[in-house]
């Protein structure tokens, strides 16, 4: 789609341009001179009309100011077409381009997001928003008014679904990290309990608990790197009216602002629970090393029996 004037500019296929209708109306004229007959001839005075001087003077005054207002016209489209990229690009791409954009790698490997790129984004929709409500509603052109109502609404509309989208994004990002967080040390305490006297019975139940221990170690960097762009993805939707701190994020329970101000905590205490839990299972796992070792032994001199 595009801007255009309606009625459009110039002359038109089916006969509704500005020039279609200015030419009815001195045609509308010029009709005036055959309702009298001739009284030297038959016929009417028409042919005089359209010889006139003066009346051909006019007519070109007339088609200057018509080509004059078309220009003017054409130069108040251009102050809207600098606009034209939020109708133009496919936000879809343009939205998938800014995520991937968006994503920073940290020194330890953590992927978190630059909430600042979509920060900027939602600056700029604010920013044509206030321009475009600047812009008159009505602007008089020559003998023209033309109402610039319609693509203000449409313009306005399309900041604000661009708006919308990307807060929408951020609010869904954080409420997501903190939740799979939240997730992550709960299924992970939960796998720290399988030891007491459970574990002395399975080597299933033991191997289990290591894993566990693996999977908290490889985030031990990396869990307290999420933190603080959470937090910093808050502040600008604070910035821009959306306060979402009473989001209820649904793996711990309770609203983002409780969720963000225990997670340092909360984190800490499964780090703790971990490494106590590896010195609890040192001993488990030097007896199940040196089963292992035996059973080893116990293979190999099968194979030296079975060759003799």
């Amino acid at each position: 789609s595009d801007i255009a004037f309606q009625p459009p500019l110039g002359h038109a296929p089916n006969g509704i341009g500005m020039s279609d209708m200015i030419d009815a109306i001195i045609g509308s004229f010029f009709q005036i001179s055959t309702l009298f007959k001739r009284l030297d001839a038959d016929g009417s005075y028409l042919r005089e009309m359209q010889s006139d001087f003066a009346i051909n003077n006019l007519l070109a005054l007339i088609s200057d100011a018509v080509a004059n207002n078309d220009e003017k016209c054409i130069e108040l489209r251009k102050s809207f077409e600098k606009f034209s990229y939020l109708w133009e690009l496919d936000i879809a791409s343009e939205f998938d381009k800014l995520c991937e954009e968006s994503i920073v790698i940290t020194e330890h490997g953590t992927k978190v997001v630059d909430y600042d790129k979509f920060d900027e984004e939602i600056r700029k929709c604010d920013e044509i928003q206030a321009e475009v409500a600047k812009i008159q509603c009505a602007i008089d052109i020559g003998w023209l008014r033309v109402n610039t109502t319609p693509v203000k609404r449409e313009l306005s509309l399309l900041a604000s679904n661009r708006r919308e989208l990307f807060i929408s994004h951020m609010r869904c990002s954080v409420t997501k990290t903190i939740s799979d967080l939240y997730d992550f040390i709960e299924t992970k305490a939960q796998g720290l309990n399988k030891i007491d006297d459970e574990i002395q019975q399975s080597q299933d139940n033991l191997m289990e608990v290591m894993s566990v221990i693996r999977d908290v170690r490889l985030k031990i960097d990396s869990v307290p790197e999420l933190i603080a762009p959470q937090k910093r993805c808050v502040q600008i939707l604070r910035r821009h009216g959306v306060d979402i701190l009473d989001d209820i994020v649904l793996a711990a329970g309770q609203n983002l602002q409780d969720c963000l101000e225990g997670a340092p905590m909360a984190w800490e205490a499964l780090e703790k629970k971990t490494f106590k839990k590896k010195e609890d299972i040192l001993p488990m796992q030097m007896m199940s090393a040196n089963v292992l070792k035996n059973e080893i032994n116990e293979f190999d001199n099968s194979i030296k029996e079975f060759r003799g």
